[in-house]
């Protein structure tokens, strides 16, 4: 393979991966949790039940948020607009 058409071809790679959301939260979050196992290995056994602990809350108060608000959805309120033919305006 030439230079020139791997460039292109890692050119069109790069374009094609998708943004992680939060990804800068990931790698230190991550960086934090390899401190920890650094510092005090017999801590990460403890630091993963908490991690699983807020995880679970996380899921938990998303379901009582969609179970007790079930007409409160964004993609609810634009329903209406598509049936009707309008495109949603965006502000400039």
């Amino acid at each position: 393979m030439h230079r020139s058409s791997f460039l292109s071809f890692l050119a069109t790679a790069a374009r094609r991966v998708v943004r992680v959301r939060m990804a800068d939260w990931m790698v230190a979050s991550l960086l934090l949790l390899a401190l920890v196992l650094a510092m005090a290995p017999q801590q990460l056994p403890v630091t993963l039940y908490k991690l699983c602990l807020v995880g679970l809350a996380a899921l938990a108060g998303w379901w009582v948020d969609r179970s007790l608000f079930p007409y409160a959805r964004p993609e609810r309120w634009l329903e209406p607009q598509r049936a009707a033919g309008d495109a949603p305006q965006r502000e400039t």
